[in-house]
């Protein structure tokens, strides 16, 4: 039985032996020693982390059931009324002023929207007349 579980490994290691050379070179044995060390280091830190979080439960477990029997619950509110801002539906001078500001800013859009248009028929013109010029150009050489 003993000798059950080396065998697959002496056998899958003869047949590669680079990497049998590499486990035998005192340098990487020593890095992987180092390795090892850490992963188990960081295992046992995990696992103490565990338990510690856990014996924090387990504690604080009656007192959790007892706020939740026996605490005042929140009454639920029923539906709340919509708020109504009299301000505004009151005060006609200042819905005018944000009438006329928005059609102002509306008009200004358009007109932007209509310089676009404009420059962007003056581009795919002067980007034809180019496209002219370079055939014309490539024509006569």
């Amino acid at each position: 039985m003993a000798l059950a579980i080396p065998y697959p490994i002496d056998s899958w290691l003869t047949e590669h032996i680079s990497i049998l050379l590499l486990l035998q070179h005192p340098l990487i044995s020593v890095v992987g020693f180092v390795i090892t060390l850490v992963l188990f280091a960081r295992l046992l830190v995990a696992i103490a982390t565990l338990i510690d979080r856990l014996w924090l439960w387990i504690l604080r477990l009656p007192i959790n059931l007892f706020q939740s029997i026996f605490a005042p619950r929140e009454k639920t509110k029923e539906t709340i009324a919509p708020t109504i801002n009299y301000e505004l539906s009151t005060n006609l001078e200042t819905s005018e002023q944000i009438l006329q500001k928005l059609n102002a800013i509306e008009q200004q859009q358009k007109r932007i929207l209509q310089d676009l248009a404009t420059l962007k028929k003056n581009s795919q013109s002067s980007q034809a007349k180019k496209t002219k010029l370079i055939k014309q150009i490539k024509g006569q050489t």
